[in-house]
């Protein structure tokens, strides 16, 4: 079992940084002028960190959804789960929630097992529903359904293969076969599929009514940034007010305020002149802003800043 201070230590430092497909794509970008294999070999490993770090925030929010809460005897590990009285209190005192606290103990080591513990918390069956969610996004319905079984399926496998690659170079030094650019780009490319999948189907099943146009992606994503961007502003804000003997001098906001346009608009050239540029291009400036929040965070030691722009210090 995790210890409650060290779960507390990693909500902080994440605290206000949202992983996802823009933090997936990123990779594309960092690497896609990299040919060194040694180099290359890092990139199933953080692929499998960032996705098992996207589907924890997941598990959360269906934890803390009280509609889906039942669920959790349904979770094999958990049944044998005891709180000591720490954790009570913390649960109390509101430092975490039940879905924070659990969602550190759902492993992540093949899809499998992601499909398991997704199916046990919605009262689904997952891996069946993903199979014909994809069919309906890749327009395959046209296909038979058993062709059309066959290629996501063998999809799955492509993502269970980016998994066992991790293991082996985590827990056995070595490789199963040369990692070249070509290869690492397809892994990243399957990997940011398999997430956007996930979550059309997830937010189908929890969100039924949820609007998925194109024009209602856009404008949540802006809305996103301009939320964020304002949080950022608010915290600038207390800082310099702030009663205090140092001076904080955030005159280089400026220039980072430059970076995070430009590269916004590096993040979202591959959807120029279409209609999914607002989109990504809003994330892009989200991701980057949420960054900067998260270490003012760290490096102020404003943990228990809220949504609501106060501090408890």
């Amino acid at each position: 079992m995790k210890k409650l201070d060290d779960i507390i230590s990693s909500l902080k430092r994440s605290h206000g940084v949202v992983v996802g497909l823009t933090t997936l794509s990123s990779l594309n970008r960092i690497y896609e002028n990299v040919h060194d294999s040694e180099l290359l070999e890092y990139v199933p490993i953080k692929i499998v960190s960032l996705m098992e770090e996207h589907f924890r925030q997941i598990y959360r929010e269906i934890i803390d959804n009280k509609e889906y809460r039942g669920n959790l005897k349904k979770v094999k590990f958990l049944k044998d789960m005891r709180f000591d009285f720490d954790v009570i209190d913390a649960f109390q005192n509101q430092k975490v929630t039940l879905g924070d606290y659990l969602s550190y103990h759902f492993p992540c080591s093949s899809v499998s097992q992601i499909f398991d513990q997704f199916g046990q918390l919605l009262g689904v069956d997952f891996r069946s529903r993903l199979i014909d969610k994809i069919a309906e996004l890749e327009g395959e319905v046209e296909l038979p359904k058993e062709e059309a079984r066959i290629n996501i399926v063998f999809f799955f496998k492509s993502i269970d293969m980016i998994f066992q690659m991790r293991h082996v170079l985590c827990h056995e030094g070595g490789i199963v076969r040369t990692i070249d650019n070509d290869f690492v780009m397809q892994m990243i490319s399957d990997s940011q599929l398999f997430v956007e999948y996930t979550d059309h189907l997830i937010s189908d099943i929890m969100y039924p009514n949820f609007d998925y146009t194109q024009a209602s992606m856009n404008k949540d994503a802006k809305q996103s940034f301009e939320a964020s961007d304002k949080q950022l502003t608010a915290i600038i804000k207390y800082l310099k007010d702030k009663d205090t003997e140092d001076v904080w001098n955030f005159s280089y906001m400026e220039e980072w305020k430059k970076y995070r346009e430009a590269k916004a608009v590096c993040d979202s050239k591959c959807c120029e002149g279409g209609s999914m540029y607002p989109s990504a291009y809003y994330s892009s400036l989200y991701d980057t802003t949420s960054h900067m929040i998260s270490q003012l965070k760290v490096d102020f030691h404003l943990y228990d800043w809220g949504s609501d722009g106060r501090v408890n210090d």
